[in-house]
Protein backbone atom coordinates (compact mmCIF):
# COMPACT_ATOMS: atom_id res chain seq x y z
CA UNK A 1 0.00 0.00 0.00
CA UNK A 2 2.77 2.45 0.97
CA UNK A 3 4.73 1.64 -2.17
CA UNK A 4 1.68 2.28 -4.37
CA UNK A 5 1.02 5.59 -2.61
CA UNK A 6 4.62 6.76 -2.99
CA UNK A 7 4.60 5.75 -6.62
CA UNK A 8 1.38 7.70 -7.24
CA UNK A 9 2.82 10.75 -5.54
CA UNK A 10 6.02 10.58 -7.60
CA UNK A 11 4.03 10.21 -10.81
CA UNK A 12 1.81 13.14 -9.79
CA UNK A 13 4.89 15.28 -9.15
CA UNK A 14 6.43 14.31 -12.50
CA UNK A 15 3.31 15.08 -14.51
CA UNK A 16 2.58 18.27 -12.55
CA UNK A 17 6.12 19.52 -13.25
CA UNK A 18 5.76 18.71 -16.95
CA UNK A 19 2.41 20.52 -17.10
CA UNK A 20 3.83 23.55 -15.29
CA UNK A 21 6.55 23.73 -17.96
CA UNK A 22 3.92 23.80 -20.70
CA UNK A 23 2.05 26.57 -18.88
CA UNK A 24 5.26 28.62 -18.63
CA UNK A 25 5.95 28.21 -22.33
CA UNK A 26 2.41 29.33 -23.19
CA UNK A 27 2.70 32.35 -20.89
CA UNK A 28 5.96 33.46 -22.49
CA UNK A 29 4.42 33.15 -25.95
CA UNK A 30 1.22 34.94 -24.93
CA UNK A 31 -0.91 31.86 -25.64
CA UNK A 32 -3.74 30.38 -23.61
CA UNK A 33 -2.27 27.71 -21.30
CA UNK A 34 -3.25 24.13 -22.18
CA UNK A 35 -5.68 22.14 -20.05
CA UNK A 36 -4.12 19.60 -17.66
CA UNK A 37 -3.62 16.21 -19.35
CA UNK A 38 -6.23 13.55 -18.62
CA UNK A 39 -3.62 11.32 -16.97
CA UNK A 40 -2.77 14.05 -14.44
CA UNK A 41 -6.44 14.72 -13.69
CA UNK A 42 -7.00 10.99 -13.18
CA UNK A 43 -4.13 10.88 -10.69
CA UNK A 44 -5.54 13.87 -8.82
CA UNK A 45 -8.91 12.14 -8.53
CA UNK A 46 -7.47 8.79 -7.46
CA UNK A 47 -7.16 7.65 -3.85
CA UNK A 48 -3.41 7.64 -4.06
CA UNK A 49 -3.00 11.27 -5.07
CA UNK A 50 -3.20 14.43 -2.97
CA UNK A 51 -6.78 15.57 -2.54
CA UNK A 52 -8.55 18.70 -1.42
CA UNK A 53 -10.04 16.89 1.55
CA UNK A 54 -12.75 14.38 2.47
CA UNK A 55 -15.81 13.90 0.31
CA UNK A 56 -18.30 16.72 0.67
CA UNK A 57 -21.84 16.22 1.97
CA UNK A 58 -24.84 18.49 1.43
CA UNK A 59 -24.95 20.95 -1.48
CA UNK A 60 -22.44 20.33 -4.25
CA UNK A 61 -19.23 22.34 -4.26
CA UNK A 62 -19.62 25.37 -6.60
CA UNK A 63 -18.23 24.98 -10.11
CA UNK A 64 -16.57 27.89 -11.90
CA UNK A 65 -17.76 28.10 -15.51
CA UNK A 66 -14.91 28.69 -18.00
CA UNK A 67 -16.68 31.85 -19.23
CA UNK A 68 -15.69 33.55 -15.96
CA UNK A 69 -12.02 33.09 -16.90
CA UNK A 70 -12.40 35.53 -19.75
CA UNK A 71 -9.65 37.43 -21.49
CA UNK A 72 -6.15 38.22 -20.29
CA UNK A 73 -7.08 37.97 -16.61
CA UNK A 74 -8.55 34.52 -17.16
CA UNK A 75 -5.39 33.40 -18.93
CA UNK A 76 -3.33 34.72 -16.03
CA UNK A 77 -5.39 32.74 -13.53
CA UNK A 78 -4.88 29.55 -15.53
CA UNK A 79 -1.15 30.22 -15.86
CA UNK A 80 -0.73 31.03 -12.15
CA UNK A 81 -2.85 28.24 -10.68
CA UNK A 82 -0.35 25.36 -11.10
CA UNK A 83 2.27 27.35 -9.15
CA UNK A 84 0.19 28.10 -6.05
CA UNK A 85 -2.05 26.29 -3.61
CA UNK A 86 -4.74 28.95 -4.06
CA UNK A 87 -8.08 28.07 -5.63
CA UNK A 88 -8.64 29.37 -9.19
CA UNK A 89 -11.90 31.05 -8.15
CA UNK A 90 -10.15 32.66 -5.21
CA UNK A 91 -7.39 34.03 -7.44
CA UNK A 92 -9.92 35.34 -9.97
CA UNK A 93 -12.13 37.09 -7.41
CA UNK A 94 -9.14 38.53 -5.54
CA UNK A 95 -7.69 39.89 -8.79
CA UNK A 96 -11.02 41.41 -9.83
CA UNK A 97 -11.36 43.22 -6.50
CA UNK A 98 -7.80 44.60 -6.55
CA UNK A 99 -7.83 45.54 -10.23
CA UNK A 100 -11.30 47.03 -9.93
CA UNK A 101 -9.98 49.24 -7.15
CA UNK A 102 -6.82 50.08 -9.04
CA UNK A 103 -8.74 51.20 -12.16
CA UNK A 104 -10.34 54.08 -10.29
CA UNK A 105 -13.70 55.81 -10.50
CA UNK A 106 -13.73 57.08 -14.11
CA UNK A 107 -15.18 53.95 -15.80
CA UNK A 108 -18.82 53.69 -14.78
CA UNK A 109 -22.33 52.81 -15.88
CA UNK A 110 -25.65 54.39 -14.94
CA UNK A 111 -28.61 52.20 -13.97
CA UNK A 112 -31.71 53.34 -12.16
CA UNK A 113 -30.18 56.82 -12.01
CA UNK A 114 -27.37 55.44 -9.86
CA UNK A 115 -23.70 55.31 -10.74
CA UNK A 116 -21.89 51.96 -10.64
CA UNK A 117 -18.13 51.73 -11.05
CA UNK A 118 -15.62 48.91 -10.97
CA UNK A 119 -15.31 48.85 -7.16
CA UNK A 120 -16.24 45.41 -5.78
CA UNK A 121 -16.68 43.99 -2.29
CA UNK A 122 -15.97 40.26 -1.98
CA UNK A 123 -15.60 37.60 0.71
CA UNK A 124 -13.35 34.61 0.05
CA UNK A 125 -14.81 31.74 2.09
CA UNK A 126 -12.53 28.84 2.96
CA UNK A 127 -14.25 25.50 3.39
CA UNK A 128 -11.82 25.03 6.27
CA UNK A 129 -8.87 26.90 7.77
CA UNK A 130 -6.78 25.27 5.01
CA UNK A 131 -8.76 26.85 2.18
CA UNK A 132 -5.75 29.01 1.18
CA UNK A 133 -7.78 32.24 1.27
CA UNK A 134 -4.70 34.35 1.92
CA UNK A 135 -2.76 32.65 -0.87
CA UNK A 136 -5.27 33.92 -3.42
CA UNK A 137 -4.90 37.46 -2.13
CA UNK A 138 -1.10 37.16 -2.25
CA UNK A 139 -1.20 36.20 -5.94
CA UNK A 140 -3.58 39.05 -6.75
CA UNK A 141 -1.44 41.53 -4.83
CA UNK A 142 1.67 40.39 -6.71
CA UNK A 143 -0.09 40.88 -10.05
CA UNK A 144 -1.48 44.31 -9.14
CA UNK A 145 1.97 45.37 -7.95
CA UNK A 146 3.31 44.97 -11.50
CA UNK A 147 0.52 47.26 -12.80
CA UNK A 148 0.41 50.01 -10.18
CA UNK A 149 2.92 49.55 -7.35
CA UNK A 150 1.95 52.88 -5.77
CA UNK A 151 -1.61 51.63 -5.30
CA UNK A 152 -0.45 48.45 -3.58
CA UNK A 153 2.07 50.33 -1.46
CA UNK A 154 -0.18 53.11 -0.18
CA UNK A 155 -3.84 52.38 -0.94
CA UNK A 156 -4.36 49.05 0.82
CA UNK A 157 -6.05 49.47 4.21
CA UNK A 158 -5.54 46.64 6.69
CA UNK A 159 -9.11 45.98 7.80
CA UNK A 160 -12.24 48.07 8.26
CA UNK A 161 -11.48 48.95 11.88
CA UNK A 162 -14.31 50.98 13.36
CA UNK A 163 -15.07 52.81 10.12
CA UNK A 164 -13.44 56.13 10.97
CA UNK A 165 -10.13 55.00 9.49
CA UNK A 166 -11.80 54.17 6.19
CA UNK A 167 -13.47 57.58 5.94
CA UNK A 168 -10.23 59.32 6.88
CA UNK A 169 -8.35 57.55 4.09
CA UNK A 170 -10.65 59.00 1.41
CA UNK A 171 -11.61 62.26 3.15
CA UNK A 172 -12.36 65.54 1.42
CA UNK A 173 -10.33 68.69 2.13
CA UNK A 174 -11.25 70.40 5.37
CA UNK A 175 -13.27 73.61 5.40
CA UNK A 176 -10.46 75.49 7.13
CA UNK A 177 -7.94 74.66 4.39
CA UNK A 178 -5.50 73.12 6.87
CA UNK A 179 -6.39 69.58 5.79
CA UNK A 180 -5.89 69.08 2.05
CA UNK A 181 -7.74 65.75 2.12
CA UNK A 182 -6.76 62.44 0.54
CA UNK A 183 -4.51 62.83 -2.49
CA UNK A 184 -5.71 59.50 -3.91
CA UNK A 185 -9.39 58.65 -3.48
CA UNK A 186 -8.86 55.01 -4.39
CA UNK A 187 -8.79 52.52 -1.51
CA UNK A 188 -8.90 48.75 -1.16
CA UNK A 189 -9.71 47.33 2.26
CA UNK A 190 -7.89 44.07 2.98
CA UNK A 191 -9.96 42.51 5.78
CA UNK A 192 -8.67 39.07 6.85
CA UNK A 193 -11.31 38.75 9.60
CA UNK A 194 -14.76 39.19 8.05
CA UNK A 195 -16.32 37.58 11.12
CA UNK A 196 -14.95 40.46 13.20
CA UNK A 197 -16.60 42.93 10.85
CA UNK A 198 -19.96 41.19 11.30
CA UNK A 199 -19.50 41.18 15.07
CA UNK A 200 -18.96 44.95 15.11
CA UNK A 201 -21.84 45.57 12.67
CA UNK A 202 -24.17 43.65 14.99
CA UNK A 203 -23.45 45.84 18.00
CA UNK A 204 -26.07 48.36 19.11
CA UNK A 205 -25.09 51.84 18.05
CA UNK A 206 -22.39 50.74 15.61
CA UNK A 207 -22.15 52.86 12.45
CA UNK A 208 -19.73 50.51 10.69
CA UNK A 209 -22.49 48.70 8.80
CA UNK A 210 -23.80 51.98 7.47
CA UNK A 211 -20.32 53.10 6.42
CA UNK A 212 -19.72 49.81 4.58
CA UNK A 213 -23.08 50.06 2.81
CA UNK A 214 -22.58 53.70 1.83
CA UNK A 215 -19.02 53.00 0.66
CA UNK A 216 -20.29 50.34 -1.75
CA UNK A 217 -23.15 52.58 -2.86
CA UNK A 218 -20.78 55.52 -3.41
CA UNK A 219 -22.76 57.74 -1.07
CA UNK A 220 -21.28 60.55 0.99
CA UNK A 221 -19.47 59.27 4.09
CA UNK A 222 -19.30 61.20 7.34
CA UNK A 223 -17.96 60.62 10.84
CA UNK A 224 -18.27 63.05 13.73
CA UNK A 225 -16.26 63.47 16.89
CA UNK A 226 -15.78 66.25 19.39
CA UNK A 227 -12.62 67.33 17.62
CA UNK A 228 -13.86 67.39 14.01
CA UNK A 229 -16.24 66.16 11.34
CA UNK A 230 -14.73 64.17 8.49
CA UNK A 231 -16.53 63.93 5.16
CA UNK A 232 -15.70 61.83 2.10
CA UNK A 233 -17.18 62.01 -1.39
CA UNK A 234 -16.20 60.99 -4.93
CA UNK A 235 -14.19 58.07 -3.55
CA UNK A 236 -13.54 54.61 -5.03
CA UNK A 237 -13.52 51.94 -2.31
CA UNK A 238 -13.21 48.19 -2.84
CA UNK A 239 -12.87 45.45 -0.24
CA UNK A 240 -11.55 41.90 -0.10
CA UNK A 241 -12.37 39.89 3.02
CA UNK A 242 -11.59 36.39 4.25
CA UNK A 243 -13.49 34.02 6.52
CA UNK A 244 -14.04 30.31 7.10
CA UNK A 245 -17.42 28.78 6.35
CA UNK A 246 -17.88 27.88 10.03
CA UNK A 247 -17.27 31.46 11.15
CA UNK A 248 -19.58 32.83 8.49
CA UNK A 249 -22.43 30.50 9.39
CA UNK A 250 -21.99 31.33 13.08
CA UNK A 251 -22.01 35.10 12.57
CA UNK A 252 -24.29 35.75 9.62
CA UNK A 253 -27.51 34.51 11.22
CA UNK A 254 -29.87 37.47 11.24
CA UNK A 255 -31.22 38.82 7.95
CA UNK A 256 -32.55 41.99 9.52
CA UNK A 257 -29.20 42.85 11.15
CA UNK A 258 -26.74 41.73 8.48
CA UNK A 259 -28.65 41.30 5.22
CA UNK A 260 -28.25 44.86 3.97
CA UNK A 261 -24.50 44.71 4.57
CA UNK A 262 -23.89 41.18 3.31
CA UNK A 263 -25.62 41.65 -0.04
CA UNK A 264 -23.03 44.23 -1.04
CA UNK A 265 -20.47 41.40 -1.10
CA UNK A 266 -19.72 38.68 -3.63
CA UNK A 267 -19.04 35.34 -1.94
CA UNK A 268 -16.48 32.88 -3.31
CA UNK A 269 -16.05 29.45 -1.74
CA UNK A 270 -12.44 28.27 -2.06
CA UNK A 271 -10.35 25.27 -1.12
CA UNK A 272 -6.76 24.25 -1.63
CA UNK A 273 -5.84 23.67 -5.26
CA UNK A 274 -2.40 22.22 -5.97
CA UNK A 275 -0.16 20.83 -3.23
CA UNK A 276 3.16 22.66 -2.89
CA UNK A 277 5.29 21.64 0.12
CA UNK A 278 7.29 24.88 -0.24
CA UNK A 279 4.15 27.00 -0.46
CA UNK A 280 4.26 27.64 -4.20
CA UNK A 281 5.25 30.82 -5.98
CA UNK A 282 3.94 32.24 -9.24
CA UNK A 283 6.95 32.94 -11.42
CA UNK A 284 7.82 36.61 -11.78
CA UNK A 285 7.84 36.47 -15.56
CA UNK A 286 4.19 35.30 -15.48
CA UNK A 287 3.29 38.22 -13.22
CA UNK A 288 5.26 40.70 -15.35
CA UNK A 289 3.95 39.48 -18.71
CA UNK A 290 0.29 39.44 -17.75
CA UNK A 291 0.60 42.59 -15.65
CA UNK A 292 1.99 44.42 -18.68
CA UNK A 293 -0.87 43.21 -20.87
CA UNK A 294 -3.52 44.19 -18.32
CA UNK A 295 -1.96 47.63 -17.85
CA UNK A 296 -2.05 48.13 -21.63
CA UNK A 297 -5.70 47.04 -21.77
CA UNK A 298 -6.71 49.45 -18.99
CA UNK A 299 -4.90 52.29 -20.77
CA UNK A 300 -6.37 51.29 -24.14
CA UNK A 301 -9.92 51.39 -22.79
CA UNK A 302 -9.32 54.93 -21.51
CA UNK A 303 -7.57 56.01 -24.72
CA UNK A 304 -10.29 54.69 -27.04
CA UNK A 305 -13.00 56.46 -25.08
CA UNK A 306 -10.99 59.69 -25.05
CA UNK A 307 -10.56 59.48 -28.82
CA UNK A 308 -14.35 59.30 -29.16
CA UNK A 309 -14.74 62.33 -26.90
CA UNK A 310 -16.62 60.41 -24.19
CA UNK A 311 -13.90 59.71 -21.65
CA UNK A 312 -16.12 60.89 -18.79
CA UNK A 313 -19.39 59.47 -20.09
CA UNK A 314 -20.91 56.19 -18.85
CA UNK A 315 -20.05 52.92 -20.55
CA UNK A 316 -22.88 51.48 -22.62
CA UNK A 317 -23.66 48.01 -23.95
CA UNK A 318 -23.53 46.99 -27.59
CA UNK A 319 -26.90 46.02 -29.17
CA UNK A 320 -25.99 42.32 -28.90
CA UNK A 321 -24.93 42.79 -25.29
CA UNK A 322 -28.28 44.48 -24.56
CA UNK A 323 -30.05 41.33 -25.69
CA UNK A 324 -27.78 39.15 -23.55
CA UNK A 325 -28.25 41.49 -20.59
CA UNK A 326 -32.06 41.44 -20.95
CA UNK A 327 -32.04 37.64 -20.78
CA UNK A 328 -29.75 37.68 -17.72
CA UNK A 329 -31.79 40.38 -16.00
CA UNK A 330 -34.99 38.37 -16.43
CA UNK A 331 -33.30 35.29 -15.03
CA UNK A 332 -32.04 37.21 -11.99
CA UNK A 333 -35.47 38.72 -11.40
CA UNK A 334 -36.96 35.22 -11.17
CA UNK A 335 -34.34 34.05 -8.66
CA UNK A 336 -35.93 34.78 -5.28
CA UNK A 337 -35.03 32.07 -2.75
CA UNK A 338 -36.33 32.27 0.79
CA UNK A 339 -34.33 32.91 3.92
CA UNK A 340 -30.83 34.22 4.32
CA UNK A 341 -29.76 33.25 0.80
CA UNK A 342 -32.48 35.42 -0.70
CA UNK A 343 -31.26 38.39 1.32
CA UNK A 344 -27.61 37.83 0.40
CA UNK A 345 -28.23 37.71 -3.37
CA UNK A 346 -30.65 40.65 -3.39
CA UNK A 347 -28.22 42.87 -5.34
CA UNK A 348 -27.51 40.31 -8.05
CA UNK A 349 -28.22 42.63 -11.00
CA UNK A 350 -26.03 45.43 -9.62
CA UNK A 351 -23.19 42.97 -8.98
CA UNK A 352 -23.42 41.62 -12.54
CA UNK A 353 -23.48 45.16 -13.90
CA UNK A 354 -20.26 46.07 -12.11
CA UNK A 355 -18.60 42.82 -13.12
CA UNK A 356 -19.48 43.27 -16.80
CA UNK A 357 -18.02 46.80 -16.71
CA UNK A 358 -14.79 45.59 -15.12
CA UNK A 359 -14.40 42.73 -17.60
CA UNK A 360 -14.78 45.29 -20.41
CA UNK A 361 -12.13 47.62 -18.97
CA UNK A 362 -9.69 44.73 -18.45
CA UNK A 363 -10.31 43.76 -22.08
CA UNK A 364 -9.29 47.20 -23.30
CA UNK A 365 -12.82 47.73 -24.63
CA UNK A 366 -14.52 51.14 -24.85
CA UNK A 367 -17.93 49.62 -24.06
CA UNK A 368 -19.53 46.43 -22.74
CA UNK A 369 -20.01 43.56 -25.17
CA UNK A 370 -21.61 40.12 -25.07
CA UNK A 371 -18.56 38.29 -23.73
CA UNK A 372 -18.31 40.68 -20.81
CA UNK A 373 -21.93 40.09 -19.80
CA UNK A 374 -21.45 36.34 -20.08
CA UNK A 375 -18.28 36.46 -17.98
CA UNK A 376 -20.12 38.49 -15.34
CA UNK A 377 -22.98 35.99 -15.34
CA UNK A 378 -20.60 33.05 -14.95
CA UNK A 379 -18.84 34.63 -11.99
CA UNK A 380 -22.13 35.64 -10.39
CA UNK A 381 -23.36 32.05 -10.73
CA UNK A 382 -20.27 30.93 -8.82
CA UNK A 383 -20.88 33.51 -6.12
CA UNK A 384 -24.53 32.55 -5.83
CA UNK A 385 -23.65 28.85 -5.63
CA UNK A 386 -21.01 29.64 -3.01
CA UNK A 387 -23.58 31.39 -0.84
CA UNK A 388 -25.99 28.47 -1.24
CA UNK A 389 -23.19 26.03 -0.36
CA UNK A 390 -22.31 27.92 2.81
CA UNK A 391 -25.77 28.80 4.11
CA UNK A 392 -27.93 25.97 2.78
CA UNK A 393 -31.49 26.51 4.00
CA UNK A 394 -30.64 28.96 6.76
CA UNK A 395 -33.56 31.36 7.13
CA UNK A 396 -31.76 34.37 8.55
CA UNK A 397 -34.05 34.18 11.59
CA UNK A 398 -32.17 32.97 14.66
CA UNK A 399 -35.26 31.60 16.41
CA UNK A 400 -36.60 29.81 13.33
CA UNK A 401 -33.17 28.38 12.47
CA UNK A 402 -32.62 27.08 16.01
CA UNK A 403 -36.13 25.67 16.18
CA UNK A 404 -35.64 23.85 12.87
CA UNK A 405 -32.38 22.36 14.16
CA UNK A 406 -34.14 21.17 17.33
CA UNK A 407 -36.98 19.64 15.30
CA UNK A 408 -34.54 17.76 13.09
CA UNK A 409 -32.69 16.49 16.15
CA UNK A 410 -35.99 15.25 17.59
CA UNK A 411 -36.73 13.23 14.48
CA UNK A 412 -40.16 11.78 13.75
CA UNK A 413 -41.39 12.28 17.30
CA UNK A 414 -41.32 16.07 16.88
CA UNK A 415 -41.65 18.62 19.69
CA UNK A 416 -44.66 19.94 21.54
CA UNK A 417 -44.83 23.50 22.84
CA UNK A 418 -43.22 22.63 26.15
CA UNK A 419 -40.30 20.88 24.45
CA UNK A 420 -39.87 23.75 21.98
CA UNK A 421 -39.62 26.22 24.83
CA UNK A 422 -37.15 23.97 26.65
CA UNK A 423 -34.93 23.92 23.56
CA UNK A 424 -34.43 27.68 24.10
CA UNK A 425 -33.95 27.43 27.86
CA UNK A 426 -37.46 28.90 28.22
CA UNK A 427 -36.08 32.32 27.28
CA UNK A 428 -38.16 32.83 24.09
CA UNK A 429 -41.80 33.95 24.44
CA UNK A 430 -44.46 31.52 23.26
CA UNK A 431 -45.76 34.00 20.69
CA UNK A 432 -42.28 34.30 19.14
CA UNK A 433 -41.97 30.51 18.97
CA UNK A 434 -45.38 30.27 17.31
CA UNK A 435 -44.32 32.79 14.65
CA UNK A 436 -41.14 30.83 13.97
CA UNK A 437 -43.11 27.59 13.74
CA UNK A 438 -45.61 29.11 11.33
CA UNK A 439 -42.76 30.29 9.10
CA UNK A 440 -41.27 26.80 9.00
CA UNK A 441 -44.65 25.34 8.09
CA UNK A 442 -45.22 27.96 5.37
CA UNK A 443 -41.83 27.17 3.84
CA UNK A 444 -42.50 23.43 3.82
CA UNK A 445 -39.76 22.78 6.37
CA UNK A 446 -42.09 21.55 9.12
CA UNK A 447 -45.61 20.17 9.59
CA UNK A 448 -48.02 20.21 12.49
CA UNK A 449 -49.75 17.05 13.67
CA UNK A 450 -51.71 15.95 16.70
CA UNK A 451 -51.16 12.95 18.93
CA UNK A 452 -53.81 11.32 21.08
CA UNK A 453 -52.97 10.95 24.76
CA UNK A 454 -54.89 9.81 27.81
CA UNK A 455 -55.95 13.40 28.38
CA UNK A 456 -55.83 16.41 26.07
CA UNK A 457 -54.61 15.92 22.50
CA UNK A 458 -50.94 16.83 22.07
CA UNK A 459 -50.00 19.32 19.32
CA UNK A 460 -46.61 18.54 17.76
CA UNK A 461 -44.34 20.34 15.30
CA UNK A 462 -42.22 17.99 13.17
CA UNK A 463 -39.45 18.66 10.66
CA UNK A 464 -39.96 17.58 7.07
CA UNK A 465 -37.32 15.52 5.31
CA UNK A 466 -34.32 17.77 4.59
CA UNK A 467 -33.75 16.61 1.02
CA UNK A 468 -37.36 17.17 0.02
CA UNK A 469 -37.64 20.61 1.56
CA UNK A 470 -34.32 21.71 0.06
CA UNK A 471 -35.36 20.66 -3.44
CA UNK A 472 -38.69 22.47 -3.12
CA UNK A 473 -36.95 25.70 -2.09
CA UNK A 474 -34.15 25.44 -4.69
CA UNK A 475 -31.33 25.30 -2.14
CA UNK A 476 -27.92 24.77 -3.65
CA UNK A 477 -29.03 25.40 -7.21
Amino acid sequence: MTGNLNGSLREHERQAAAYAGLVDQAARAGRTPPSPPASLMALLRSNGAPSAGPAETGPAWPQLHPAALHGTLGRFVRAAAPHTEADQAGILVSCLVLLGGLVGSRPHVIAGNERHGTALFAVVVGGTSKGRKGSAMAVARALADTIDPAFIRSRLLGGFGSGEALVDEVRDPGDDGADTGAADKRLCVDEPEFARLLKVVGRDGSILGQIVRHAWDGRRLETRSRARTVVASDFHVSALCQVTAEELRARLTDTETYGGTANRFLFAAVRRGELHPTGGNVHQHILDDYGCLLREHIDTSTRLRAARGDAHRPFTRSPAAETTWARLYGRLADDEPDGLLGSIIARDAAQCLRLSLLYAVLDGAPDIDVQHVRAAEALWDYSRSSAAYVFGDSLGDQVADRLLAALRAAGESGLDRTAQSAAFGRHVPAARLDLAGERLVALGLAVRRTEDTAGRRRLLLCACEESASSEERGVGG
